[in-house]
């Protein structure tokens, strides 16, 4: 059973002899017979002969005022404590939420400005579940990689990639590990919001979700067919396939909004 407030303000007066004679009779009773205060006395007499030692210099009056209220300061900074920490964790929760949430990480590339290069980009990583993870060139649609990284949130490995094109497109794809294996999709699911176009598929150890703003939408297929089999397919033939494929129906696409 845990000590309460009252019993904590009673002890705490009664380790500074502030208690009447009759109380402090019913006080002696009460620890005799209760464990938890007589571990909580022995807390609070240990801090304050603690407190004393550092305030010996300043006075025994002085020390005694300070010490009276000692141990209700000291219950006030853990419970400031205990509040910072579980603010802290709910924040570190949702940090690993956003930097694995798709939507999130294509907001927060869309939201900065780039210099792209005039050359693509061929950027590779070390993945856990790919290996050697070469990013998509996408430059046959029309779209520069903008910015590429790899990270963990909560253990799973992230993959992300942003591409940006002309007049505003922005594009992100997002594959998040799992330690456990997955079924393979056949296809590409899609689907449309007023504010995204998505696409998703599962590898064998990976959750991959393709995202677009303002783009065409037989664009946004082509690109995730081709994404879709570039990372899963080593038929090079059928690669450039649906390369020529994303690149003639980049050419009778409506422009990015």
């Amino acid at each position: 059973m845990s000590v309460s407030d009252k019993d904590w303000e009673l002890l705490n007066a009664y380790a500074d002899e502030e208690l009447s004679v009759e109380i402090v009779e019913t006080v002696k009773a009460r620890i005799a017979r209760e464990p938890e205060l007589r571990d909580a006395l022995s807390e609070i007499q240990e801090m304050k002969r603690h407190i004393k030692s550092g305030l010996a210099q300043t006075g025994p009056e002085k020390a005694k005022n300070n010490t009276s209220y000692s141990w209700r300061k000291i219950r006030a900074a853990a419970a400031i404590f205990a509040l910072i920490t579980a603010g802290l964790y709910s924040w570190i929760q949702y940090d690993q939420f956003t930097r694995a949430n798709p939507e999130n990480i294509h907001q927060a590339y869309s939201d900065k400005g780039y210099i792209l290069e005039k050359t693509p980009n061929i950027v590779q990583v070390s993945s856990q579940y790919t290996g050697d993870f070469k990013i998509p060139d996408l430059s046959a649609s029309e779209l520069k990689l903008a910015e590429a990284k790899l990270y963990y949130v909560d253990g799973k490995e992230v993959i992300t990639a942003h591409y940006r094109g002309m007049r505003g497109c922005r594009l992100t794809f997002v594959s998040v590990g799992s330690d456990k294996d997955l079924e393979s999709s056949p296809h590409v699911t899609f689907k449309q919001s007023a504010e995204f176009l998505k696409g998703k598929w599962q590898s064998a150890h990976s959750d991959m979700t393709l995202i677009a703003s303002g783009m065409d939408e037989n664009r946004f297929a082509s690109i995730a067919r081709f994404m879709k089999y570039q990372i899963e397919s080593q038929d090079r033939k059928k690669q450039e396939e649906l390369r020529v494929a994303m690149e003639i129906t980049y050419r009778k696409a409506h422009p990015c909004a």
